[in-house]
């Protein structure tokens, strides 16, 4: 019986101990988004209210402005632009050259948990997620962007694997019609800064 009890309190002993391994939630920081000119990324496009599928590359040069680089989205029958400007901690996207009024804000260092807020916009980090990118498991971390304002409402999901880049979207917006835009890699380049 003597035996029993000193068993059953050294198997209690190491059943309540702590674990000395941790998990942290991994987390990346704005060096690990890929910026360099010459990247590129290829997409998978397609779009609902014009119920239009394309391939869509995106790439990546430089500009005259500090800090700032010009994303060219080129489609098979036109092509887009999109600036974005690094400041601080701070990746800010628009379409106008000086990026005084973003669309898109992203703050960095992504971490599950976090959210941001700009004009009518509400960012935040739902979620990291282990998606395959061609064929590779990667961690992935999920920003939901979500507004609304008079009759324009809408999320916008973008799926951000450091050192790759976004490697998914999908939009959903409601204001004259709906949107169901969805972007998935198809081919990447990423070139050092």
């Amino acid at each position: 019986m003597k035996y029993f009890i000193l068993a059953t309190v050294f198997l209690t002993v190491i059943s309540c101990s702590e674990s000395t391994e941790t998990y942290q939630d991994p987390i990346t920081y704005l060096a690990d988004f890929p910026q360099g000119s010459g990247s590129y990324w290829v997409y998978a496009y397609y779009d609902s209210l014009t119920s239009t599928a394309d391939t869509v590359t995106v790439s990546i040069e430089n500009h005259t402005a500090e800090n700032t680089k010009l994303w060219k989205y080129t489609y098979t029958d036109h092509t887009d632009s999109l600036y974005v400007k690094t400041s601080g901690d701070t990746l800010k996207m628009s379409q106008d050259s000086a990026v005084e009024f973003p669309r898109t804000v992203i703050i960095f260092p992504l971490e599950k948990g976090k959210s941001w807020m700009h004009y009518i916009y509400t960012d935040s980090v739902s979620a990291v997620q282990d998606i395959n990118v061609l064929g590779e498991s990667k961690d992935a971390f999920l920003l939901n962007e979500n507004w609304g304002a008079f009759n324009d409402y809408g999320q916008i999901k973008r799926w951000i694997v450091p050192n790759l880049g976004i490697v998914k979207i999908r939009h959903t917006g409601w204001s004259f019609g709906t949107a169901n835009n969805t972007w998935d890699l198809l081919d990447y380049h990423i070139q050092e800064n």
